[in-house]
């Protein structure tokens, strides 16, 4: 790799955490790309080279969140042990808490519901439903909800008690057949 490379390499990296950190406090619609350029020490066209503008630096910043959900998205993992490593994630960078967040604020009131199959996390929710992890009782979207809330929560309003995660495996594993 030459050093133009690594510099652009460097570059898009920059722009990337700034830009998270921009959409966390201010949102798509709020978020300066010239304050993102600020905050990562380059010149602010670099933005619409690297991604295509604002948006495409939106869905850039988003695809990262996804890459770190895969990574962490075990299929055989217990449900109280995936909503902890959500918490891990977003503990280890609360930022990524405060985006959801806003996205969730910026799109609106926004209804779950049960038959949203665009959902991957639903659909999962479903599926566990299905193979008797979820008590037949419960609405998939409902515990989406509340599994959510309680993940966002405590990084949103702080601190978290030394034993949260325990306790979080301990609730949502007591959703259970």
């Amino acid at each position: 790799m030459d050093g133009r490379t690594r510099n652009a390499e460097r570059s898009k990296a920059a722009l990337l955490d700034a830009a998270l950190t921009e959409f966390a406090d201010h949102g798509l619609a709020g978020a300066r790309v010239s304050e993102v350029a600020r905050r990562a020490g380059v010149n602010k066209q670099l933005i619409s080279y690297h991604f295509g503008g604002k948006q495409g630096l939106y869905d850039a910043v988003i695809r990262g969140w996804q890459e770190q959900e895969r990574s962490f998205r075990a299929e055989s993992a217990s449900l109280g042990d995936l909503a902890v490593r959500y918490l891990e994630a977003v503990t280890a960078d609360p930022r990524w808490a405060k985006l959801t967040a806003r996205a969730i604020l910026d799109a609106g009131a926004r209804g779950a519901s049960a038959d949203d199959d665009d959902s991957s996390d639903l659909s999962d929710l479903h599926r566990r439903k299905q193979q008797g992890e979820l008590a037949d009782d419960l609405d998939p979207a409902a515990v989406l909800l509340a599994i959510t809330g309680m993940v966002t929560a405590p990084v949103l309003y702080g601190p978290i008690p030394g034993n949260y995660a325990d306790q979080l495996r301990r609730i949502v594993d007591r959703l259970k057949a």
